[in-house]
């Protein structure tokens, strides 16, 4: 209970020996608690002090409730994903892109910041700025033209989810001409005046609901069959069951360790997983680590 000064007093003897403090209350909890980034700092000055929220320690919304939907919401990424209506893509983009990940870097370079001086740092990790720094190429490609972004969302032929004969979906991304110009020649659609300007917009939605009609007329595993050994970009849309029956998702043992939770990424030289097997297992067992929103 970090009301009670006795537990205060053991938090900051904690403090005077760490490398990091990470924490995510709203701006002035941890003052209000006398763990202040200043009571902190002086208890250890080389200590990494990380602040993780939404909005960020300052601006009009900083003290406002909320949740990824309203991050993403406020920084243009919302309404620039999804085709017919802005979609939410899970929790991925506010809570662990552009907050988990941002204070990863933050950390990592503190860290290596605190090597070359000495000194720790405070570092404001705001869930608004991290999803507006990944979302850079997109505000570039807007500033040049505000209609070249579109086909990324869903509306192009060629970069679309389409569904199969067997109520699944097939996800085609042939954005490069010689992807296209290969899946135009398999299905014999490389003289259609439809398909044949890939980039003309006014053609788009014809040419789409071709493509739906003639997905339609195969199941899913009929299509990856037909376009198999081929370069085109087209690839299943596995739920969360199926894609662990992905033979390429086996091939990375991503699911080697535990039987629900992927083991860690990126991979390194090294480091072997099966090495350190028992230490993995004991993360992925330890409940503490699993129990986020009191799941």
């Amino acid at each position: 209970n970090l009301k009670e000064k006795k537990n205060q007093d053991k938090v900051l003897e904690l403090i005077s020996k760490a490398d990091v403090l990470i924490e995510g209350f709203r701006p002035g909890k941890m003052e209000a608690l006398g763990l202040a980034p200043k009571v902190c700092m002086k208890k250890n000055p080389r200590l990494i002090y990380t602040r993780v929220t939404g909005w960020g320690q300052t601006g009009p919304l900083s003290h406002k409730a909320g949740h990824d939907i309203n991050y993403i919401a406020l920084t243009g990424a919302l309404h620039s994903i999804g085709y017919d209506k802005p979609t939410p893509p899970l929790n991925l983009l506010g809570d662990f892109a552009g907050g988990s990940l941002y204070a990863l870097i933050g950390i990592i370079t503190s860290l290596y910041h605190r090597k070359q001086t000495g000194k720790g740092q405070v570092i404001d990790v705001a869930m608004i700025d991290g999803v507006s720094h990944l979302m850079q190429m997109i505000f570039l490609m807007h500033q040049v033209n505000p209609k070249e972004t579109v086909f990324l969302k869903g509306i192009a032929p060629f970069y679309s989810v389409y569904e199969t004969k067997d109520k699944r979906y097939l996800a085609f991304g042939a954005i490069e001409a010689q992807f296209y110009d290969v899946f135009l020649k398999k299905m014999n659609l490389e003289k259609d005046p439809l398909f044949k300007e890939q980039w003309n917009r006014k053609n788009w939605t014809k040419a789409k609901g071709r493509l739906q009609v003639l997905f339609k007329q195969k199941s899913r595993s009929a299509w990856l069959k037909y376009f198999e050994n081929l370069d085109v970009c087209l690839s299943p849309v596995l739920s969360l069951d199926d894609m662990k029956k992905d033979q390429h998702i086996k091939s990375r043992h991503l699911f080697d360790l535990h039987p629900i939770l992927p083991s860690m990424a990126p991979k390194y030289s090294h480091y072997s997983p099966t090495k350190h097997k028992k230490a993995q297992l004991k993360y992925a067992k330890d409940s503490s680590l699993i129990d986020c929103c009191g799941w």
